[in-house]
């Protein structure tokens, strides 16, 4: 998919924000099955409609007042691991891959996030989604915004669920998911025919 496709819809998402607004997604961790396997990992789809990012781990920060409106955190490269999981883009090629305005190592997150959102005073994120570091990141962000807001008036007040922002968005599709869609129907239809044609001449 082009990255033009992307780059609209985190165009759509920077624009329906407050100016001092901000939209956190994070994909969700790789899962092992027993003491040396992983199952199947399944990209976070609000991260992929976003970024097209399959990678684990990851955290897309979107802020239209900060100095990186658009900020990847991303796990680094790691080639002993990669041997097994395969090649993983690292923080100097997601950020050239997705067109972010900044890069960081996913282990910077906790340290960084609450500078980036220091301007912010509204979160649209989603706690609870298996992503402890994540959610003890953004606790971070609001206590030092709690400390903070009485000397500086800044700092985040509300955090809302992402999906209030992102499902009404995602409810209306655009011209590429739409093509996608019809594809998907296509090959549905074409499919069920020739099931049927066997059948028939069984």
């Amino acid at each position: 998919m082009s990255s033009d496709v992307y780059a609209a819809r985190r165009a759509r998402v920077l624009t329906s924000l407050a100016p001092d607004g901000a939209l956190l997604v994070a994909a969700g961790p790789e899962l092992r099955a027993g003491a040396d396997g992983e199952l199947r990992y399944l990209p976070d789809s609000d991260v992929y409609y976003l970024s097209g990012f399959t990678e684990p781990e990851a955290v897309l920060l979107l802020s239209p007042a900060a100095p990186a409106p658009f900020t990847v955190f991303v796990r680094e490269r790691d080639p002993e691991r990669e041997r097994w999981t395969g090649a993983r883009a690292g923080v100097d090629a997601a950020r050239d891959l997705l067109d972010a305005d900044a890069a960081q190592p996913i282990a910077e997150l906790s340290a960084q996030l609450p500078q980036l959102l220091e301007t912010a005073s509204t979160l649209y994120c989603t706690f609870e989604s298996g992503r402890a570091d994540v959610d003890a990141a953004v606790r971070r962000v609001l206590e030092i915004a709690r400390r903070s807001r009485p000397r500086t008036g800044r700092g985040v007040r509300t955090v809302t669920d992402s999906r209030a922002l992102l499902a009404p968005m995602r409810l209306r599709k655009d011209t590429h998911e739409l093509e996608l869609i019809r594809h998907a129907a296509h090959i549905t239809v074409a499919g069920f025919e020739e099931v049927a044609a066997t059948l028939c001449s069984a």
